[in-house]
């Protein structure tokens, strides 16, 4: 994923901004980086729709319509939704 959640899982204990040793459970570093993939998933399929669907059809075995997903990924009520719909899963957790 990245430098920084690579950092975050194999190291719980580590110092803060103020130079205080703290440690961090397993199960909340998890969560953080659960919830964290979960967004740039979102991210990523706003950033790339057309590739993004064409994965998604991809993966359940469907044919997709050019012109359609053109249309679905320039339509930027689409996109809001993905994102409000990715930030209201991760306001939940």
């Amino acid at each position: 994923m990245s430098k920084a959640s690579d950092n975050l899982r194999d190291h719980q204990q580590q110092l803060d901004m103020d130079g205080v040793m703290v440690g961090v459970s397993r199960q909340a570093v998890e969560e953080v980086l659960a919830e964290l993939a979960k967004l740039r998933e979102a991210l990523e399929y706003i950033s790339n729709p057309i590739v993004a669907m064409q994965k998604e059809a991809e993966d359940k075995g469907y044919r997709i319509n050019g012109a359609m997903v053109v249309s679905i990924a320039n339509d930027a009520n689409h996109l809001k939704d993905i994102a409000r719909k990715a930030l209201l899963e991760s306001s939940d957790e």
